[in-house]
Formats: structure tokens, C-alpha cells, sequence
């Protein structure tokens, strides 16, 4: 997998695998180079370049699910490497073909395990419990080992495929959590979250925590007037300002009804924000204060008394 894409997955349990993954398949290949200089085997050169062609083609061909790309290279891999088998006599004694065959059709149903989740794993659980049966001769002691070394493979396949699962859902639900499903934007937890963290960011170097409270002018006009319809959208074009008018690294959220706020770092003019926001959603008012040595709910108690000063000072205000 391409080094931008391993550091762009956010699992490090898909991190590992897909490095292990293609570590393991270099090696492989790089042993297999090394034994047939060493014998003098150069025809089966191509079968090699082959290999290595399909494998470097996979691994930088672009994939959202990495472990679907590793299932396919194994998929792939199956008939050259029985061919490989079958063409060399040496290679493997007679009396343990049937063994080997097994274990290149095994090898993918562990991949198998990896990418269809606990069902596939225990499908293939079976699967390979019954190929094992088929091909091994019971009960001998080797075939013993290597059965109990075949399932400890695969219960442990199921065993991190089932992390990793419940860690994605885990961080899905997170996410969910801390969004407004409306907007977007992060919700008054996920700004709780921040503050504590940009807070402790500015006070330890310094800096200065601005907290700005909007409010969407006469919402409640909007949704008798044009219905409800026209409300969602003129909240969703409210934050879509918010988000162009803000500096990368600024927080926004949508704490509730027609309320948005947002959390700035050294930012020297918030009435320029305030003007930008306004160019792109002329609707909005807006409160801030200086929360660099407030806690959570004083600033925000504090951002809103200015928020509705504001607000009154325009509603008076001549003409």
C-alpha cells in the first residue's frame, strides 16, 4: 500500500496488517529470487516476474478497503503458486503433495477471515477444518500439530477482524455523536471537547481563545412565512458560511435551534469575521468574548448576554 494511503487510514490495526501483509509477500518473493540463483533454476524466472508484476500492480492500485486488495493478491497468487508445485518435483516430496495443495488453499481462506468479518472466519473455520480432514492423514502427529497451528490461525484471524469491526463501529458512533445531523457542523459536546483542549492550547502558549455565539436572524419568520423546508436550508447556508468565513483550525458548531458558535485561536478581529460571515449570509448576528481564562459555561453565558446586546442594539437602531 502506497505510504500517503497507509498514513491516511485511521486504524492502526489495518495499518499493521496491510504492512505485515506486503512485508511478508516481499520476502517471499525475495527468498524465491535468491533459491533459484542458488540452484540455477532460470526458467522459472518468468513464473517469479509474474508473481512480482501482479503483486506490485495490487499494491499500488488505489483502494478505500485495503483488505479487499490483499484477498484478491491471494486469489491471484493461488494457481501460480500450484503451478509452481506442480512443476517442481524437487521442490516438495511426492508423499506431502496433497498436504501442500491443501495449505495454498488455505492460505487464502485465512485472507478470507480477515476480509468477511467473524461469519467468514468461521466459515472458513470449517471449511479448513474439512480440507484438513480430507487431505491429512489422521491421526498422525505432524498433521496433528499443523491442524491445531491451522485453527489458532484462524480463531485469531476472527479474533482481530472482530476488533477491528467493533473499533470502526465504536468510532462511527463517536463521530455521530458529536455531530449535528442537520448542518454538519460538530454539536455542543463536540465543542465542550474542544474548549477544554484549545483552551489548555492557548493558556500554555500564550495565546488567546476567542468564543463567538451567531444566531440566525428571524428563523421562526422563515419557517411560517416558507415553511419549514426553507429553515433547514437557511440553517445548512448559515453554517456553510461559518465554514468559509473561518480560518483552518477554527472550530464551528451548532449548539441548538438557530445558535451556532465557534471557537478561534488568536484571532486579532472578530469584527472583520463578523463581516465576512455577513457578505456570504447577511441574517446573522453575532456575540464574543475573550475565553482564554473562563471556564466552558461562563464563556458561553458570557458570549451569549453580548450575542443579545447585539441583537437589541439592532433591533433599535434608526432606520
Amino acid at each position: 500500500m502506497p505510504a500517503k494511503a497507509l498514513r491516511a487510514s485511521a486504524n492502526p490495526l489495518e495499518r499493521f496488517l496491510e504492512a505485515s501483509y506486503w512485508l511478508t509477500v516481499a520476502a517471499a518473493l525475495g527468498v524465491a529470487f535468491l533459491l533459484q540463483l542458488a540452484r540455477g533454476t532460470f526458467s522459472d524466472f518468468f513464473l517469479d516476474a509474474l508473481i512480482a508484476a501482479w503483486s506490485l500492480g495490487l499494491y499500488f492500485f488505489p483502494a478505500r478497503r485495503p483488505y479487499w486488495r490483499r484477498f484478491v493478491h491471494t486469489l491471484g497468487l493461488l494457481p501460480l503458486f500450484a503451478y509452481y508445485v506442480a512443476q517442481n518435483p524437487t521442490l516438495i516430496p511426492p508423499d506431502f503433495k496433497n498436504e501442500a495443495y491443501a495449505v495454498l488453499a488455505i492460505f487464502p481462506i485465512n485472507v478470507a477471515a480477515l476480509t468477511l468479518g467473524l461469519a467468514g472466519a468461521l466459515a472458513a473455520l470449517a471449511l479448513a477444518a474439512a480440507m484438513a480432514l480430507l487431505y491429512f492423514h489422521w491421526p498422525d502427529p505432524p498433521e496433528l500439530f499443523a491442524m491445531a497451528w491451522l485453527l489458532s490461525a484462524l480463531l485469531g484471524a476472527s479474533y482481530h477482524e472482530l476488533l477491528r469491526r467493533l473499533e470502526s463501529y465504536h468510532e462511527r458512533l463517536h463521530h455521530q455523536a458529536l455531530r449535528d445531523a442537520l448542518t454538519g457542523l460538530g454539536n455542543r459536546r463536540a465543542m465542550e471537547e474542544d474548549f477544554a483542549r484549545m483552551q489548555g492550547l492557548a493558556q500554555r502558549t500564550g495565546r488567546r481563545l476567542v468564543l463567538t455565539l451567531w444566531d440566525l436572524d428571524d428563523l421562526k419568520g422563515i419557517n411560517d412565512r416558507n415553511g419549514h423546508q426553507a429553515g433547514d436550508q437557511a440553517l445548512r447556508d448559515l453554517a456553510d458560511a461559518l465554514r468559509q468565513s473561518t480560518r483552518r483550525g477554527d472550530g464551528v458548531y451548532r449548539t441548538g435551534g438557530d445558535e451556532f458558535a465557534g471557537l478561534h485561536l488568536d484571532l486579532r478581529d472578530p469584527d472583520a469575521l463578523f463581516e465576512r460571515v455577513r457578505e456570504r449570509f447577511p441574517g446573522v448576528s453575532v456575540g464574543w468574548i475573550d475565553a482564554t481564562a473562563s471556564d466552558f459555561e461562563t464563556a458561553f453565558r458570557s458570549a451569549d448576554e453580548r450575542l443579545y446586546q447585539e441583537k437589541g442594539r439592532r433591533n433599535h437602531r434608526p432606520g
